[in-house]
């Protein structure tokens, strides 16, 4: 059994379908999701070793590559600060782009649309 298929199976004792998403459930399509352990630039590393190219991207975030030096670097130095989430401040209003920078919502729940 790979560590994936193990993991698997564990978390569908605990979490509705074994993965924190219902896109990823599988109960529908069958099989066994990968559980990734790591990620740098364009490449992820499953539970077992085995490493695939990344191209999905989290649908967008990671543009840049995972772990990307430079979006490490931004995320040390504003935790030097605190983070601020999901609250108005200088940092996240730049240029008039309220919101780009933090993924603010409409007020709506967690889901709102990003506000420009």
């Amino acid at each position: 059994m790979s560590r994936s298929e193990s993991l698997f199976a564990s978390a569908q004792k605990h979490i509705p379908g074994g993965v924190n998403s219902p896109v990823r459930a599988f109960k529908s399509v069958g099989g066994t999701p990968l559980f990734f352990k790591h990620a740098e630039g364009a490449y992820v590393i499953d539970e077992d070793d085995k490493r695939y190219v990344d191209y999905v991207g989290s649908w967008g975030p990671m543009i840049l590559g995972h772990s990307h030096p430079d979006v490490l670097d931004a995320v040390r130095n504003q935790l030097q600060h605190g983070p601020v989430l999901r609250r108005a401040d200088r940092a996240g209003n730049r240029n008039g782009r309220t919101g780009l920078l933090a993924g603010s919502v409409d007020g709506h729940g967690a889901y709102g649309q990003l506000r420009h």
